[in-house]
């Protein structure tokens, strides 16, 4: 793709193919601007002079202060599950994600 080119929306759906995605028609209208700004400003930030700039050895300020790793009681499990939108016995009940249908 050119850099000054409007992507296409083949290109999307190739990129959608290779992230193992699938992509309705729909789906690919929709979200094919929102690529195109996406690369867009990728391309402004690979525009920008840092030559100059020295490279960030730490984003956050001073080291985190830690607490002591000392042991202590856990929540009750009946509090831990008492806003758990679906259950099973003392288990959060989720759905399946690995292997297909149920």
């Amino acid at each position: 793709m050119e850099r000054d080119q409007p992507l296409d929306p083949r290109l999307v759906r190739r990129i959608a193919g290779l992230a193992r995605l699938k992509l309705e028609a729909s789906e690919l209208e929709r979200l094919t601007p929102h690529l195109a700004r996406i690369l867009a400003a990728l391309r402004a930030i690979e525009a920008l002079d840092v030559d100059d700039e020295e490279p960030v050895r730490r984003v956050a300020g001073p080291a985190l202060e830690l607490r002591a790793d000392e042991p202590r009681a856990s929540l009750a499990t009946a509090r831990l599950l008492a806003n758990a939108p679906d259950r099973l016995d003392d288990f959060f009940r989720v759905p399946k994600t690995i292997g297909g249908a149920e």
